[in-house]
């Protein structure tokens, strides 16, 4: 998950603690720390069912190994490859993964996941016209919390710093779902996507779900474009005529 050049090592025990204060941590949790360097979070992480430290650095995974806690199980592989399921996921992941570790959670099974990012970033996930902002609020009730000092990193980045807490989001409605789900169906074209949504949604057949597409009259252009070609123009005209077809 590491690169050399993106590594910013948390040092302040002070927000390692804050951010496991934010996780709330239980003894039936399972906590996944990704990116857990030499153990730096993983250390201070209290009594659960079971951590996961995920570290693609074999230099870095070896001194996790060395951690003399029962309920630590050390993954050196890239936490891209692997499934963030797990109840609580803390992580001072490189700055350059992060969009990318953001998309995969949208696909991961989790309750809370704290992060510590540049506000820059935890600022575009609360943007409310990009794609990223669009499925960042359709999967998670997002918080922001503190600001965090540089310094509390080695070395100290040149951004401004804070926490942010993504709560997976249980019970969309309608709009949340709808997008929720196209994201899901990434292998699908727009119109097979929204029958199979529509499906899903109400419980309802595959004629319906084709009823329900057709009455949406969306341009062709949208209909035929491949799920992850979707711009965010589009996502915006797709929940509209789902507004007005009364969906919920």
């Amino acid at each position: 998950m590491t690169d050399i050049n993106d590594q910013h090592f948390l040092k302040s025990e002070k927000v390692i603690k804050r951010m496991i204060e934010l996780a709330d941590v239980q003894r039936e949790d399972i906590v996944m720390d990704l990116g857990a360097g030499a153990g730096a979070i993983t250390k201070h992480i209290p009594g659960c069912k079971s951590i996961i430290a995920v570290e693609n650095d074999s230099a870095l995974a070896a001194k996790l190994r060395k951690l003399s806690y029962a309920n630590i199980t050390v993954l050196e592989a890239d936490a891209m490859r692997v499934p963030l399921n797990a109840d609580k996921i803390i992580s001072n992941p490189p700055f350059s993964l992060l969009e990318a570790i953001t998309y995969h959670l949208f696909r991961s099974s989790f309750k809370r996941a704290v992060f510590l990012v540049p506000v820059s970033f935890a600022e575009k996930l609360d943007s409310p016209d990009t794609v990223l902002g669009l499925l960042a609020k359709a999967f998670f009730d997002i918080e922001m919390h503190d600001e965090v000092d540089a310094d509390a990193l080695e070395p100290a980045p040149d951004t401004s710093l804070c926490l942010i807490v993504l709560n997976k989001k249980n019970d969309a409605q309608a709009d949340d779902f709808f997008v929720q789900q196209l994201f899901l169906q990434r292998d699908k074209k727009t119109k097979n996507a929204l029958r199979e949504t529509y499906v899903r949604w109400k419980k309802g057949t595959k004629r319906q779900g084709e009823e329900f597409v057709e009455k949406l009259d969306l341009p062709l252009t949208i209909l035929q474009k491949d799920v992850p070609h979707l711009e965010f123009e589009d996502y915006e005209i797709i929940l509209k005529r789902i507004h007005e077809k009364t969906v919920e």
